[in-house]
């Protein structure tokens, strides 16, 4: 799945069936918190599971991502990698 980011130290990779509504995109943030927005999502898709491991998390789950008109907003937390999952 194509996949590109517009800010310095973020790497990031994309998963999944896209015609199955199923994805899991990867987020390494090497830099500060900072509010992210994901855009060409599906129409179908309503909210994305959130996994965040740091120094002081290991694969926590957190508060769900919602999923508007294909776009999701959310803060990509520091030093952290960070999993975003369809249902």
């Amino acid at each position: 799945m194509p996949l590109s980011v517009d800010q310095a130290n973020i790497s990031c990779a994309a998963l999944g069936d896209p015609r199955r509504g199923r994805i899991a995109l990867h987020m390494v943030n090497n830099g500060a918190t900072r509010q992210a927005t994901i855009s060409g999502l599906s129409q179908r898709l309503r909210e994305l599971r959130m996994y965040v491991t740091d120094a002081e998390r290991n694969m926590e789950e957190m508060p769900r991502v919602r999923v508007r008109q294909g776009t999701a907003q959310f803060e990509l937390p520091a030093a952290g990698y960070t999993t975003l999952m369809s249902r």
